[in-house]
């Protein structure tokens, strides 16, 4: 015991951010009561003991016996990723209001896009596809467009949705479009 006191003295848990986000979810929704809270805590802390960081390979033990809802599945990194409702969880940490919450519905990402400038310096657009780290992708983007200054909406958005691998990528090429003139179109757009 004294050993397991030096190594984690003041039972310290760290835990990377998709698993501390799935773990508030479960607190707030999954787990089947007060008990079932004291139980997940207390395996953090076993889990925590040598001082490592808690992941989604971890989550499955930590509930184990103490959910209201399946958990199996949960833990893979694509699942985790792509399931979590940022808004959601703002409002959990009291971040985002119920009032800004209505705001962010109103917006209108098409309209956005439709708004925005029709044209882009070719080194900003360029910058879009070399984010992509895909050679080719920036290979083709060079040759289709060499020699030009500026670079269209309507030729960026064609040239994008080649590229694609279903329809909501299409809302990134609007918002990385619109990214060059306003950095929090991600968050308003809740692509965050």
């Amino acid at each position: 015991m004294e050993d397991q006191n030096q190594q984690n003295p003041e039972d310290v848990v760290a835990f990377d951010v998709p698993t501390f986000i799935r773990l508030l979810e479960f607190a707030r929704e999954d787990a089947t009561d007060d008990e079932a809270l004291h139980h997940a805590t207390e395996k953090i802390i076993e889990l925590c003991q040598d001082g490592q960081v808690l992941t989604m390979d971890q989550y499955d033990e930590i509930v184990a016996g103490n959910t209201k809802v399946d958990t199996s599945g949960m833990n893979a990194v694509e699942d985790d990723m792509h399931t979590i409702d940022e808004q959601r969880w703002m409002k959990l940490a009291g971040i985002l209001t119920e009032e800004e919450d209505e705001d962010e519905e109103d917006f209108n990402l098409d309209s956005a896009f439709a708004d925005s400038p029709e044209s882009a310096p070719y080194n900003d657009v360029l910058g879009i596809f070399e984010s992509y780290e895909v050679p080719k992708i920036v290979e083709d983007f060079k040759t289709k467009f060499a020699g030009q200054d500026t670079i269209s909406k309507q030729d960026y958005s064609e040239f994008a949705n080649q590229f694609i691998d279903d329809s909501s990528d299409f809302a990134y090429i609007q918002a990385n479009w619109i990214n060059m003139w306003d950095e929090d179109i991600y968050d308003k757009a809740g692509l965050i």
